[in-house]
């Protein structure tokens, strides 16, 4: 069980993983202070003292040394952890900045003075924090830290100002969140294929010749691995000219051996669990996720868990597997170059 802080502690930092072989961690930021993870600063991990060996800023967290982790299955065994900081060597902030500690469990007011909720967690994200207010009866309401929509932050009454900008109203909680994710993946997908009663082409043609983007998976399998189905949506003669999209279905044990790209690769897991390397490091990914693969680093993964995999990988070039380079194994087909 992770240690709570103590009454006097501020969290600066939650340990989210292991970073390569020698005892580095990735940390997401709490803090609007990153210079306090320079090397040489003392903080507190689970409120043992520890010192900051090295640290290097990465997308969207900080990959950091501390002297208190040794190896990677020391790392490893940290997620989740907090480093602290003593509330009293905090920075003062400007005015329109708040520690994360002073908004949780915060109560949230429209600009009409209804009462929202009480924000229940804080999502960081390289554009802005975004709150997520949780009252009984309602479903979560996710509000972006913008100027535009938070008003006035009182910390001494616990008390925050918003106004709901239209997409942002607050409804009530009448179906489980599962079913809802279920409703619109059905809508989503309606709307992608849906064709205008008045349209009188048919869907695969239009007058330029080209294929519409209405595409059949059981048109465009190509054979690629043992267990490992794949579709093109996107080719050439569909008029698309800078992109590339598979659908793919992945069985247990199944996957992609260690390789590069010359260009940009986004997996998005729709279905099942990967167990993906990317350089040094494993991770394990699950549905309503996307990896980001930038060109050339080295990757694979496997499918893990009890279930196949559903995965959509897109490529902002036309033929990527043209351009792909294996460092173990060899290619999908052998018409692969």
């Amino acid at each position: 069980m992770t240690p709570e802080p103590a009454d006097d502690q501020v969290v600066v930092g939650v340990v989210t993983g292991a970073f390569g072989l020698n005892g580095d961690v990735k940390i997401e930021l709490h803090t609007p202070s990153p210079e306090r993870f320079s090397p040489g600063n003392q903080l507190l991990l689970d409120g043992q003292p520890t010192i900051v060996e090295r640290m290097r800023a990465e997308r969207n967290h900080l990959v950091v040394k501390l002297d208190l982790i040794p190896d990677r299955d020391k790392a490893e065994s940290l997620g989740g952890h907090l480093l602290t900081i003593p509330e009293e060597k905090l920075n003062p902030l400007p005015d329109d900045q708040f520690y994360h500690f002073e908004l949780l469990e915060m109560s949230v007011y429209s600009d009409d003075d209804v009462l929202l909720g009480a924000i229940s967690e804080i999502i960081t994200t390289p554009g802005n924090d975004v709150y997520v207010v949780q009252k009984t009866g309602f479903r979560d309401l996710l509000l972006p830290a913008l100027a535009s929509v938070v008003l006035d932050v009182d910390v001494t009454r616990k008390r925050m100002t918003v106004r709901l900008l239209e997409g942002l109203e607050q409804a009530e909680a009448t179906i489980s969140k599962r079913k809802r994710r279920a409703e619109r993946r059905r809508a989503n997908i309606a709307k992608a294929t849906s064709v205008s009663e008045t349209d009188t082409a048919q869907p695969n043609t239009n007058p330029g010749g080209l294929r519409m983007p209405i595409v059949s998976h059981s048109e465009n399998e190509v054979p690629w691995r043992p267990n490992y189905r794949k579709w093109d949506i996107t080719q050439s003669d569909d008029g698309t000219t800078s992109s590339s999209m598979a659908y793919s279905v992945i069985g247990v044990g199944a996957g992609a051996p260690l390789h590069t790209h010359e260009a940009d690769e986004l997996i998005v897991v729709m279905e099942g669990v990967l167990e993906v390397r990317i350089n040094d490091e494993i991770h394990q990914v699950g549905p309503d996720h996307t990896i980001v693969v930038p060109p050339n680093v080295p990757h694979g993964f496997t499918i893990v868990g009890d279930s196949d995999a559903r995965i959509l990988g897109f490529f902002p070039i036309q033929d990527p597997f043209h351009h792909t380079h294996y460092l173990e194994g060899g290619p999908a087909n052998q018409n692969e170059e």
